[in-house]
Parts: C-alpha cells; sequence; structure tokens
C-alpha cells in the first residue's frame, strides 16, 4: 500500500479520522509501500512518524522518506495501545 507523505502528516493529527485528501495540485515528497493495510498512522514528539498495518509496525523518517525500523510482531497493533513517553 502506497503512503505519500502529504497524507501521513494530514492524517497524524487525527489519527482514528477517515483518510484526509491531499489539496488539489499537491505533489507528494515521497512515497512508502508497505505490506498489509493501514491501519494508523501518528506523529511522535521526536519527529518520526509510526505507521501500524496488519502485517507490522513501522517507524519512518519523514526527512528522508525511508522506514527505519519495522516490528512484525506489532502487526495490526491498535491505536489506543500506543503511549508517547
Amino acid at each position: 500500500m502506497a503512503l505519500p507523505l502529504l497524507l501521513a502528516l494530514l492524517q497524524a493529527a487525527h489519527p482514528t479520522t477517515a483518510p484526509v485528501q491531499a489539496p488539489v495540485g499537491s505533489v507528494a515528497a515521497w512515497t512508502l509501500h508497505f505490506t498489509g493495510d493501514v491501519r494508523w498512522q501518528q506523529v511522535t514528539p521526536a519527529g518520526a512518524l509510526l505507521v501500524s498495518t496488519d502485517a507490522a509496525l513501522a517507524g519512518v523518517d519523514v526527512e528522508r522518506g525511508q522506514i527505519t525500523w519495522q516490528k512484525p510482531e506489532l502487526g495490526g497493533l491498535p491505536v489506543d495501545s500506543v503511549r508517547m513517553v
């Protein structure tokens, strides 16, 4: 599944809401492909993007547009299971 940066940042503030459409004429800075459907996403206080899919929990570097880590054992993790510290 593709995840453009623009949509990721728009949705990060409201991880449980419906997908937000990008403004007309906007261009994604980068796109990532994940295994499984994206369940939720949110930006951490440190600026990393967490993306939960059916297959894994992943950390994304939003500056470089790269997945920095993945934990398959946390696939399908509910959004209310994550607490920022």
